[in-house]
This record gives C-alpha cells, structure tokens and sequence, in this order.
C-alpha cells in the first residue's frame, strides 16, 4: 500500500492506494541543477569508537566536524549557518548521566538559555541574534533572543511547540495553547489560531514552520488515539497555509517543510518508508517504515533530504535522489547554503 495525495474540496489528503508507482526523482536528470557552489551541512548523532556511546557531529560536505568526544551520550539536533558561522544545537549528557542542552557556534559552546532546566527544541539566527524557542523551568512554552526570555504561555500542561522562524525581524513560532482555543502560531508574540483538526482529539506536535512573503505554512502531526481516548502512534501529518488545513496524511508522520515558489515540499515517514512529497506527487526514498525522512530544504530546484536507515543504522543525504551514508549515525537536520 502506497500513500497518494489528493486534492478534496481545498484540502489535500494522503490516502492509500496500491496501483501507483512512486516516482525516485522529480528531475529528468538526478544531479543535473546540483554544482559545487552549494555547501550542504547535515547535523546528527554517530557512535562512538567503543560503540557504547554518541557524539555530537555535523558534517559539511560529508566531511565531519565533531563537537564532542564520545566520552558521554551527545547529539546535535539542529544546525543553522550565517556566512561563515556554524550554529549546531544539541545536548550532551554530564558526568551525572544528566542531559545538557547546548549551542555550539564554530565548535565552541555558547550561553543561550536560562537555565540548564529549560528544554530548547529548535532555533533561529538572524544576522547576529539567535533566537531559541522551548519550554522554560516552568513548563511554559518561551523563547530567548540572546539570552533573554520571552513568555509566552502559562504552565498549566496544554501548551507546546517545536519550532522557531524569524523572517524580516519577525518572529514565528506554531504552538499549542488551549487558552486561544488549541492549534496557533504567534508572531511576534501575538497568537493567531488555526483551524481545528476534527479527525483526533490529541495535542499536536509541530515540526515546522515556514513564512514565503505573506503566507505562513505550519507543519505538524496528531496522534491517533485508542477507544480509551489515550494517544496512539503518530498516525496524520497535517499542514496549514494562513490557517487553514491544507494537507492530511494519514500513515504520514511529518517531519520537515519547504516551500520553493508556488511548491510545497514534506518530508517524513509513512508505511511504505521514508518519502518526501511535492505538492500532491511522493517521491519514495527507502522501502521501510522504520526509516525516516528528517528534513527537506530546497534550493535551485535541488531537493536536499536528511534521514535515517535503520538496519544498519546509519545516516543519510539525498540529493535529487541520490544518496551519500554516514556510518553508525543519525542525520537529524540539514541546511544548505549557496556559495
């Protein structure tokens, strides 16, 4: 069974179908558009030489850079570049065994947050400002620029987000926050609500948000849930343009966006295994759901996906279709810059 997106009265829907086959390349040519003069960065996780623990990497190029040595569990999660300035962040485990959030630019790891009980879950930089969104020591969902934090819901365990924009000064951030009503995005601080997802009663998670000139899309996922009405496996990737839902996955659990003019691009996992759409087409990148897709960047008409292969474990760049590997690693985000 392979998902299939569909347009159905203004709402574009992944249902199954089993007599389409998938397409492996939206160019006629797989490398054709993609030159030397773009610097492509993956950031991620790879076990150490004892093959007990991880260390924090990114690799530019395919070449690694290694932001911790391997003597306690690290990872980076996120990775953003300004000029010739690497932001990666990530977490490090302490002698304690207790997780530590970090940002490294150049290697090198910076203040950015409160406190060591504040949880960040993604982040910006825009010019010299960097801009981290999560949850403070209190459960409220906030988000620091240089430092200082910015509130922006209570603590009262209905509040969420995973991800931070900020376009021309301002800021984005989708969340969750049942005093406006649930699903929304705040910009600037002021939330503006989106609509209601009526196929599951669960709190989304948010993986992404991108703003192209007026237009906000906001991606996420919702739970299935038990007759109990406790949650179950992710089961809808939903994405929303100026607040209303444009696109349902079902089987789809979404992890990145991408919009390159009038085109959207979705990575993620459904039952068939690692994929990416363009608008309503799939485009199949492994034959295993338990790979996974983790983020999708276009640029030039390139299309640059990060992932996952699970047996054996290790880390993945697409470019067009076409695969590099990292060994006995995860590769968790990617971005990509032009020369």
């Amino acid at each position: 069974m392979k998902s299939k997106l569909f347009f159905l009265s203004g709402m574009l829907i992944i249902t199954l179908a089993s007599c389409t086959s998938d397409s492996m390349n939206p160019f006629d040519s797989p490398q054709m558009l993609h030159t030397a003069a773009v610097d492509v960065y993956v950031a991620g996780r790879q076990l150490s030489t004892t093959g007990e623990l991880t260390k924090a990497v990114y690799w530019k190029n395919n070449i690694p850079t290694y932001l911790t040595d391997g003597t306690h569990w690290a990872g980076a999660e996120k990775i953003r570049v300004v000029g010739d300035d690497v932001y990666v962040l990530g977490n490090e485990n302490n002698d304690s065994n207790r997780i530590q959030y970090k940002l490294w630019k150049n290697g090198l790891s910076i203040p950015f947050i409160t406190n060591e009980f504040c949880v960040p879950t993604d982040f910006w930089v825009d010019g010299v400002d960097v801009y981290v969104v999560g949850k403070n020591e209190n459960g409220e969902v906030a988000y620091w620029k240089n430092g200082v934090q910015n509130v922006l819901t209570n603590n009262d365990g209905t509040n969420m987000s995973g991800s931070i924009k900020v376009v021309n000064g301002d800021v984005y951030i989708p969340g969750y926050d049942i005093l406006y009503g649930g699903a929304l995005y705040w910009k600037n601080g002021t939330p503006h609500p989106i609509e209601a997802f009526s196929l599951s009663p669960m709190v989304p998670s948010f993986e992404g948000i991108e703003v192209i000139d007026s237009d906000v899309y906001v991606l996420g996922n919702y739970a299935e849930y038990n007759n109990d009405n406790s949650p179950g496996a992710p089961q809808y990737g939903v994405c929303w343009k100026n607040g209303v839902l444009t696109y349902v996955g079902e089987y789809f659990h979404a992890k990145g966006i991408s919009v390159s003019f009038n085109d959207v691009f979705i990575t993620g996992t459904d039952n068939e295994g690692a994929c990416y759409f363009k608008n309503e087409e799939r485009f199949a990148l492994t034959d295993s759901f338990l790979d996974a897709a983790t983020e999708v960047k276009v640029l030039n008409n390139n299309v640059y996906v990060s992932g996952i292969i699970n047996n054996p474990k290790t880390g993945v760049l697409w470019i067009n279709g076409v695969q590099s590997t990292y060994p006995n690693a995860y590769a968790n985000d990617l971005f990509v810059v032009q020369n």
